[in-house]
């Protein structure tokens, strides 16, 4: 509804409307009053004018109620239609409420029209609502079939590829015993290294749709201090001949009720970046912190690494493959794979990076009545 409500009042030229407009400056809110004395001029505003409502008196004759509601059904345009009427003439509304009319209202009690203005504005509102809540949980269900569609294709490539790859690099390792020329052997080599690239990729693609597959995991209580030992152990060659130190601070909130692959990974992706980015003259620091702020536990991570130019890579940090150091050992899954778990567990990151000094990542999860 617009902010001054349009009303088509369809009448007669010899028709006083006096009346009509002393009892319409009763409403509380403005309008915009616009007389039809023509079928040409009422089919003419039902698309120009567009209006919030209808009023019709019984006596107008240019164009009778019961075919202006004719009118309306042909194009099936929704408008409350209230008809003005005699009270003599009060059983006559019948059919014309049953024709399509929101209602009646007696001329002779025509205070009572602001009212019955306002109950049907309010009723096209309440189904403009619940016809949007309706859309919106559709397009939702709607999303969340085709999710899981594309979800089960992706699954279905990367399964069926596994065969052909896998033959095509034992008849690759076969083609490179039987050549022994160069020729040929440099063939072979460029094909051998496309090939274990798509099964590089095939993998990878198997990795995210079980990541996704998580989701659907149990939550449980994860101690943070437990899962960064747990860590730190999996990569102890990386820590002993690093020489890295990791500091944590888990006081504010040691324990953390969610899903504990996701956290895992996060921490571990984190961890390992902060080591594999270190700066050759100095042993690399870590540290891990939390705290609540507004509702929200805040994770920080900070590092005494190489750093990132943010602004020639920020917009690709967290892109899928995309490597900012290509110096380093890597696929450019470790950044991708964070910020799809922070999100998927109604979190957001931020990043805050510059070269030679360091890397700060800062990570919010919001805090419910189970933490």
């Amino acid at each position: 509804m617009n902010d001054r409500l349009k009303i088509l009042h369809l009448s007669n030229r010899d028709t006083d409307p006096g009346h009509l407009l002393s009892v319409l400056e009763n409403l509380v809110q403005k309008y915009v009053r616009y007389p039809v004395y023509a079928r040409e001029d009422y089919l003419l505003a039902l698309t120009e004018v567009a209006p919030d409502i209808i009023i019709a008196d019984e006596h107008a004759s240019s164009v009778y109620p019961a075919e202006a509601l004719q009118i309306m059904g042909e194009k099936k345009l929704i408008i409350p239609f209230i008809l003005l009427i005699s009270e003599s003439r009060e059983m006559d509304a019948l059919s014309l409420l049953q024709a399509g009319a929101a209602d009646y209202v007696v001329k002779e009690k025509l205070w009572r029209l602001p009212y019955v203005i306002s109950s049907q504005m309010k009723q096209q509102q309440l189904s403009a609502a619940l016809l949007q809540a309706r859309s919106s949980a559709s397009n939702h269900s709607r999303l969340i079939k085709r999710n899981r569609n594309l979800e089960q294709f992706t699954y279905i490539i990367s399964h069926n590829l596994r065969a052909p790859v896998a033959n095509i690099m034992g008849l690759t390792a076969l083609l490179k015993e039987l050549h022994t020329d160069h020729q040929h052997l440099e063939l072979v080599e460029g094909l051998n290294s496309s090939i274990l690239t798509m099964d590089t990729i095939i993998n990878d693609i198997n990795q995210t749709l079980q990541t996704n597959n998580n989701l659907l995991s149990k939550k449980e209580h994860i101690c943070f201090q437990q899962l960064v030992d747990e860590i730190i152990l999996s990569i102890n060659h990386l820590v002993v001949e690093s020489a890295a130190k990791i500091d944590c601070d888990f006081t504010v909130m040691p324990v953390f009720y969610t899903i504990r692959g996701y956290i895992y990974s996060i921490f571990y992706n984190i961890i390992l970046n902060s080591i594999k980015y270190r700066k050759e003259e100095e042993r690399p620091l870590i540290m891990i912190s939390n705290q609540i702020i507004d509702d929200q536990l805040v994770l920080t991570f900070k590092d005494n690494g190489k750093g990132i130019d943010m602004e020639r890579h920020g917009a690709d940090l967290f892109s899928l493959y995309k490597r900012i150091d290509t110096s380093i050992e890597g696929k450019g899954m470790g950044m991708f794979m964070i910020k799809t778990h922070v999100e998927d567990l109604d979190g957001s990151i931020g990043l805050e990076s510059q070269p030679g000094k360091g890397t700060d990542i800062t990570i919010h999860f919001p805090l419910h009545g189970d933490n």
